[in-house]
């Protein structure tokens, strides 16, 4: 029963952590992936529309057009978290475009957030390889794949996104978090310094390594250490109340099974 609850909390991590919204939290400055910046520009919602500097503008193609719409309505979607919606709308663009990227990047992250990963991993494979370029795409796809506990391929796609993009610090916080996990933790540090985290941030990274790890004591006593460093963390201060609820919970599950395991040990006897 404990082994079972343990082996959910890489899963509460990624609904804590998808979009940035992560109770755990690293460094508060960041989120943690799936910004809604993008970056690849040739795709972008009005890159149909006609350039007002061309003397002989033509007509706008009807398809990019109606890509360009639909992306904006998806856009609106997630930011009114109609998730259903703007996962359609975006499958909608991808009958028009198999190929485009931002729906694909998109798509990925949205199946993340509906716990769909078979569907993400699909379309996070399919945006790499429109896409190997971008350093938004590694950095997402490497922390996805930290969250799936996969730690060697997670750090192979953040260090290419670093490599691409040397100022990207959010890619930086998360291989950090990556090297942490894998008890790295002075490879880690420096990461989290390129991704200018103060020390009390560092501290609430750890804690989110050692947590995703499953090693809830450990995590707790950096969150104690960063609110050392500055207590008004309201973050940290969430963080720790939430790992000591869970703490509690585990050792309620342990004398509870020790309980069963003991009354059936003597039902048998009694046999």
């Amino acid at each position: 029963m404990i082994s079972t609850l343990m082996k959910q909390i890489p899963r509460l991590a990624i609904l804590s952590c998808l979009l940035g919204c992560c109770i755990f939290q690293g460094c508060s400055s960041f989120k943690s992936f799936g910004s809604k910046k993008n970056r690849d520009s040739k795709h972008s919602p009005g890159h149909a529309l006609l350039d007002s500097q061309d003397e002989k503008a033509e007509k706008v193609d009807p398809v990019q057009q109606r890509i360009g719409l639909l992306q904006a309505r998806a856009s609106l979607a997630e930011m009114d978290q109609q998730t259903s919606d703007a996962i359609r709308t975006y499958e909608s663009i991808l009958e028009l475009d198999p190929d485009h990227l931002p729906s694909h990047h998109r798509l990925a992250l949205l199946y993340v957030q509906q716990e769909q990963i078979e569907q993400a991993e699909s379309h996070f494979l399919k945006a790499l390889q429109l896409g190997n370029t971008s350093a938004v795409i590694h950095n997402d796809y490497g922390y996805f794949c930290h969250l799936q506990g996969n730690a060697k391929k997670a750090e192979e796609h953040l260090r290419r996104a670093v490599q691409l993009d040397p100022e990207m610090l959010a890619a930086h916080n998360n291989l950090g978090l990556v090297l942490a996990g894998e008890d790295r933790v002075s490879e880690a540090e420096t990461h989290f310094r390129l991704a200018r985290c103060d020390r009390a941030q560092t501290l609430n990274n750890l804690a989110l390594a050692r947590f995703l790890s499953s090693d809830i004591e450990e995590a707790s006593s950096m969150y104690r250490q960063s609110l050392q460093v500055d207590p008004t963390q309201q973050q940290a201060q969430q963080s720790l109340q939430s790992l000591q609820r869970l703490a509690e919970s585990t050792s309620n599950l342990r004398e509870t099974e020790t309980v069963m395991q003991t009354g059936l040990s003597e039902d048998m006897l009694s046999d």
